[in-house]
């Protein structure tokens, strides 16, 4: 068996921890087998070691080596490695060299080691790192540290520094690699000039001493000048490279999402480990609702899908199908050359059907027998894919269930959150009363079979009330579909002249007259009863008519079968009514955005209950108080708060949909009300209709007051109160609107109110008498740019978005 050994012809490591005071000796480990060959029977074979080291030596009474000699002395060194390490290692691949004391001065190494060494010079340290401390060391740092901790546990006995946590990080060809020093002192002896410094567990053990400051004590307190060490260490170096990166992986499926930034950098480790940068990791959560694959939970990492769907030739309607069967009948797909593999054709999945792909995993997983996600490991080139990746898979399933269950988790909560907040009356604002409801009803479940649930009631709160309604809504349909229905009779007409040419039937005369006639009357005016009329001559007798031409002859098929496409459903004569539902769909979409935006506004100030609910445009309702929010003293200065968001976002509502006329499918105008109710009211929860309803008289009133406002008018005319570009605001009392009188004041200074306001009186309605109302204009001032950024309406999702002027 031959030991290549390499003795070192340099000390390239000359400085003061390896000075003078470091001296390599034999005397610790012959003293060691002294001790030994005393305690054991069997002392012939330490007993020959023994002499073997001193023959080496022609004076026994020293036995040092310089750094310059060591190279005289392979004998004695072959000698030391056959005593201290395992005569069954593999020495090609064993990393083990001699020596100076805790000392870069290596005089013997196997060329393992050696080959080792050389890669680890300066030029590729990267740093020493600490993991448990998660810090990096410079290499001079490192051997201070590694001295400083054997010098403490020798001299003090006790532990600092934790070097079995130290790991050596070089850069090679571009691959990082860690190796770890097992560095045996065991034959050193120390020495230290002068009076040791007092240092006890406690200075060592406080959490707040970090390793640069205990490093930076110890040396101005205890300097390495006044340390001599004899004796000789020898050094084990092992590459742990795999295992620190698989840690590493682990450590960051713990403390990543399944975001785009850790899914790459999960990708990049498994590539590190793999040894191959064409390697591709995807970690695809799986949630069903209603049956359907929810592929939302996917949004953060859509740009690296459609990546890998690119690179693979995939399109995303085969990804998302290919995803949805696998999902069906989850498998583990294991496949190390796709183009090779026997039963490549049993595999219905793209994932092996790929041309480019050249191997594959595809690892389910799993939480309480449910499937809840995908790992896919893919490569574009041969023989990457190994069982070894399937391997660091499979030990990392437990961390990636974690993973894909709290991505799951998180959008559940995300999705819960909106129905609470836009179906349900369970709001944040209140869930705390829901809640403690139903903790004591299962309490009391436990004694009764039949326990009866509290009321869910909130006292003592003030109501906000708004109104935003489409001005004229109702006129405005009729006026459309007077639009269609005449576009319809024009071109009836026009169909009658196209049928006359090849069908001379003198009753198509008549008919056009007809079709002439409701033309005249609706541009005058339709009731109830003509349109009853109209719509039969429409729908019923002049489609029986075509129809019959059209059997009589086939010419008739290709004149109707424009009008014919008119009165579908999307057709053109339906043209001013669809436009005008869809500037209500588009009016209604933003108004409610801009209303949600106040409402967040309003829980980070003061958490208050909120709803809004569709009429023929948007109404709100705005409860705040104490009862609401009992963790959080309750102030007025939160109620002038709501008011002042309440009024300047009307104002807002105002400005926008005046100022975004030109962009909508049709015109229409919005009128804004508010109603001042100053004092507080009780509301609970109404299981029957599972809503909240206001309790009381009194309270009832107010509700009954909201509903007929709407029609006001001002006192002494036939004006209604409420009118597009203003903001009306009723009151009972002056008293009543002190604070929105300053709220007004405040929003004119900023230009988004008009300087008038219009104090009024008004008619008395069927049951409320004696009503005044504040009525204000918007500013003319155009709506910024920067504004309409404020207000959501870049983000707004709807069919149409309004669009504001550019910022000057």
């Amino acid at each position: 068996m031959k030991l290549d050994e390499i003795i070192s012809e340099k000390g390239n490591t000359t400085n003061q921890l390896d000075n003078g005071n470091m001296q390599f000796s034999m005397e610790p480990l012959i003293r060691y087998l002294d001790e030994r060959i005393a305690a054991s029977k069997d002392k012939s074979i330490l007993i020959q070691y023994k002499k073997n080291i001193l023959d080496q030596f022609e004076n026994k009474n020293d036995l040092t080596i310089s750094f310059e000699k060591a190279k005289d002395y392979k004998n004695l060194f072959k000698t030391i490695y056959s005593l201290l390490t395992n005569p069954l290692a593999d020495e090609s691949q064993y990393c083990w060299g001699i020596s100076f004391p805790l000392s870069s001065q290596i005089v013997f190494s196997t060329e393992a080691f050696q080959h080792l060494m050389t890669n680890m010079t300066s030029k590729h340290l990267v740093g020493v790192e600490h993991f448990r401390a998660a810090c990096t060391f410079s290499e001079v740092e490192a051997k201070k540290i590694f001295i400083y901790a054997f010098i403490i546990k020798r001299l003090y006995n006790l532990d600092i520094f934790n070097t079995s946590a130290m790991v050596f990080k070089t850069m090679q060809n571009g691959i990082e690699k860690y190796y770890h020093f097992n560095i045996n002192n065991q034959f050193i002896d120390v020495e230290y000039k002068g009076e040791l410094p007092q240092i006890d567990a406690t200075m060592i053990e406080e959490d707040d001493v970090s390793e640069e400051s205990a490093l930076e004590w110890l040396e101005r307190e205890m300097p390495l000048k006044n340390v001599k060490m004899t004796g000789f260490s020898y050094v084990e170096l092992t590459d742990i490279t795999e295992k620190i990166e698989k840690a590493m992986l682990h450590s960051l499926f713990l403390t990543s999402n399944l975001g785009l930034e850790s899914q790459n950098q999960i990708s990049e480790m498994v590539q590190k480990l793999v040894g191959c940068s064409s390697l591709d990791v995807l970690m695809l959560p799986i949630l069903y609702i209603n049956d359907r694959l929810v592929t939302e939970t996917w949004q953060t990492v859509e740009p690296k899908i459609e990546q890998l769907q690119k690179k693979y030739h995939i399109s995303p309607e085969a990804f998302n199908e290919a995803v949805n069967e696998y999902s069906r009948n989850p498998k583990l797909i294991f496949r190390e050359n796709i183009q090779e593999s026997k039963d490549r054709n049993t595999d219905v999945s793209i994932f092996t059907a790929s041309n480019i792909m050249q191997g594959v995993i595809v690892k389910p997983i799993f939480s309480k027998k449910k499937l809840i996600g995908i790992v896919l490991i893919a490569s574009d080139n041969i023989n990457v894919i190994s069982k070894q990746i399937l391997i660091y898979a499979e030990e990392a399933v437990p961390i990636i269930e974690n993973l894909f269950e709290t991505a799951i988790g998180n959008y559940l909560t995300q999705l819960d959150k909106v129905i609470k907040s836009k179906f349900t009356s369970i709001q944040p604002s209140v869930e705390w009363k829901f809640n403690e409801v139903a903790l004591q009803y299962i309490r009391d479940k436990q004694r009764d079979d039949h326990p009866a649930l509290l009321p869910i009631k909130f006292k003592d709160i003030y109501p906000l009330y708004g109104a935003i309604d489409f001005r004229n809504s109702t006129i405005e349909r009729n006026s459309a579909e007077i639009e269609d229905k005449i576009a319809q009779l024009e071109f009836l007409i026009k169909t009658i002249n196209d049928i006359k040419k090849i069908v001379p039937i003198d009753l198509l005369s008549e008919w056009k007259f007809q079709a002439k006639q409701w033309i005249e009357t609706l541009e005058d005016g339709l009731d109830a009863s003509q349109e009853f009329t109209l719509n039969q001559f429409l729908e019923k007798e002049s489609m029986d008519m075509l129809q019959e031409l059209e059997d009589t002859d086939p010419r008739v098929h290709q004149i109707i079968q424009p009008y014919l496409e008119g009165i579908a459903p999307n057709g053109q004569f339906h043209k001013n009514s669809i436009a005008l539902e869809k500037t209500f769909k588009i009016l209604n979409a933003n108004i409610a955005a801009i209303l949600d935006q106040m409402n967040d506004k309003l829980q980070e100030a003061y958490p208050s209950y909120f709803e809004r609910y569709r009429t023929d445009g948007i109404e709100f309702n705005i409860y705040i108080g104490q009862s609401i929010t009992p963790n959080k003293p309750f102030n007025k200065i939160y109620l002038r708060n709501a008011q002042l968001w309440q009024l300047n976002t009307m104002a807002l509502i105002a400005k926008i949909t005046g100022q975004s006329q030109d962009n909508l499918p049709r015109k229409i105008l919005t009128t804004q009300l508010i109603f001042v109710h100053s004092n507080t009211i009780t509301t609970s929860f109404r299981l029957d209709e599972r809503r909240f309803d206001v309790e009381g008289s009194y309270n009832i009133r107010y509700e009954i007051i909201k509903k007929r406002i709407d029609k006001a008018l001002v006192k002494g005319t036939n004006e209604r109160l409420t009118q597009p570009g203003k903001i009306a605001i009723v009151y009972f009392q002056k008293k009543d609107i002190e604070d929105y009188i300053t709220h007004i004041k405040y929003l004119q200074k900023n230009n988004i109110l008009a300087d008038n306001i219009e104090s009024l009186e008004l008619e008395d309605m069927q049951g409320v008498s004696g009503l005044r109302a504040l009525r204000v204009s918007v500013s003319d001032y155009p709506l910024l740019e920067n504004d309409a950024k404020r207000l959501l309406l870049d983000n707004l999702v709807t069919n149409k978005k309004i669009a504001v002027p550019h910022q000057k």
